[in-house]
């Protein structure tokens, strides 16, 4: 059975920015979520009704570079209630020679479209904790009201408890020992690609994504582009790569999962939420992606999909429970942040950017790029650094720009320029909470000599 194609395509002493500010300019109006093109025609989606145990379906997902290929999906029967009351989920088991292959299903997978005679099942949503070929679907259905409805309201849930008789049927059908299947199902993880990752790192980065009720894999990535121009050669498609950005650029914090729904210039993916914020104008960018590889189940871990975040589609607009839908076109509103750092030992000098799509994550990423950038620079974790920076800020009608400059030493050289961004980030967005922080400009010099 073919696919169904897309129906179309710190500073010491805070001053306020009053004080500190220079008027600029009236600046243009923000950019307005709206569909050039909205979604008339979404896909058909198979009856839950319809559902019967040991029916056959079809998947696509991405495993290795961007082209989307089938697997084999058995249908085993409705969860009922098993998110809310109203609210159900689909028993499946994926198979076949690729996901043989790999182990099952895993991070990454979120999203994959399952479609049984050319309507959509729903997406790869839930996995289980011991044989990672099975899982669970988030129906078409609520997937499709994430599409259509501007505030959609769909219930779900980070794990599902499996009753005795769910648990007897997967170990009957694995071959397994009831003992050996998991008590519950759980959201399969977001593959987070995240800058310069460490154990330490790793752990924290968990925690804040978990407090929201939604589970990441971080794993270290290379730099994207940090154009601000969308790339409208590449569609998105079904079963492609989705990615998700709070940024991009030299620092990216950006989830990498899958395409479901393509209908219009609206796009839904993930089947679950990403950091569940609702619906808003701009709260993310929506890229594409290519899967490096996708790296098979271990003794402790089940198949993970590892790729690169790929160029600028739109902004995200919906993130629920039920997945997130991007709008393919609109610009997201962007804080650009950039650096130029010269190391006066060796005469180099480093220039970056990077792109924060996420304005709640604003500070945090910024004192990111900062603390990155001067540690790749200087190669070293002490020495000094004079480090100057300028933020641009649009409020009420017109831009102010405020600017500092300090001078760090010892252990302080890369942390300290950081810490202090991060600070005025905040101050700013507590003090002027509609502000839109436009720009951050940092220049230093940094050196491993007094």
């Amino acid at each position: 059975m073919r696919r169904p194609r897309s129906i179309s395509l710190r500073v010491a002493t805070v001053l306020s920015i009053a004080m500190l500010g220079a008027t600029l300019a009236v600046p243009a109006a923000a950019p307005v979520v709206a569909s050039t093109t909205a979604c008339t025609d979404p896909p058909a989606v198979f009856p839950i009704g319809q559902v019967v145990s040991g029916q056959t379906a079809q998947g696509w997902t991405v495993l290795q570079g961007t082209t989307p290929e089938p697997f084999d999906v058995t249908l085993l029967g409705v969860l009922r209630d098993a998110i809310a009351p109203g609210r159900d989920v689909i028993l499946v088991k994926a198979s076949g020679p690729n996901i043989d292959a790999i182990g099952g299903m895993g991070p990454g997978f979120s999203g994959s479209p399952v479609y049984r005679d050319g309507q959509l099942v729903g997406s790869v949503s839930y996995g289980l904790g011991g044989d990672a070929h099975y899982g669970a679907l988030t129906p078409g259905q609520d997937l499709v009201d994430v599409l259509l409805e501007s505030n959609a309201r769909v219930a779900s849930t980070h794990r599902i408890l499996l009753s005795r008789a769910t648990r007897r049927l997967i170990a009957l059908d694995a071959g397994e020992r009831l003992r050996d299947v998991s008590p519950s199902l759980s959201q399969i993880p977001l593959p987070l690609a995240t800058p310069a990752v460490t154990d330490e790192r790793i752990k924290d980065v968990t925690a804040r994504f978990a407090a929201r009720g939604v589970s990441v894999t971080p794993y270290s990535a290379g730099s994207s582009s940090a154009s601000a121009t969308i790339d409208a050669t590449h569609p998105i498609e079904p079963g492609g790569v989705f990615t998700a950005a709070m940024s991009y650029g030299a620092i990216a914090w950006a989830a990498i999962a899958t395409a479901t729904i393509t209908c219009g210039d609206e796009v839904v993916a993930f089947g679950h939420s990403f950091t569940h914020g609702g619906s808003r104008s701009s709260m993310g960018a929506v890229l594409d992606g290519t899967i490096v590889t996708t790296i098979p189940a271990g003794n402790d871990f089940n198949p993970f999909k590892m790729g690169n975040i790929g160029t600028l589609h739109g902004v995200l607009d919906q993130d629920r429970l039920a997945g997130v839908r991007g709008v393919i076109g609109v610009m997201p509103t962007l804080t650009e942040v950039t650096s130029s750092i010269t190391n006066l030992d060796t005469g180099r000098v480093s220039d970056a950017t990077t792109q924060i799509a996420h304005r709640q994550w604003t500070a945090g990423i910024a004192s990111d790029h900062v603390y990155y950038t001067l540690h790749a620079a200087l190669d070293a974790d002490r020495g000094i650094s004079r480090v100057a920076w300028t933020i641009v800020v649009r409020w009420r009608g017109q831009q102010f720009e405020m600017g500092s400059h300090h001078m760090y030493d010892g252990g302080r050289v890369i942390w300290g320029p950081a810490s202090d961004i991060y600070s005025s980030l905040r101050t700013i967005q507590q003090e002027y909470g509609a502000a839109h922080i436009v720009s951050v400009s940092v220049t230093a010099t940094v050196t491993e000599g007094r």
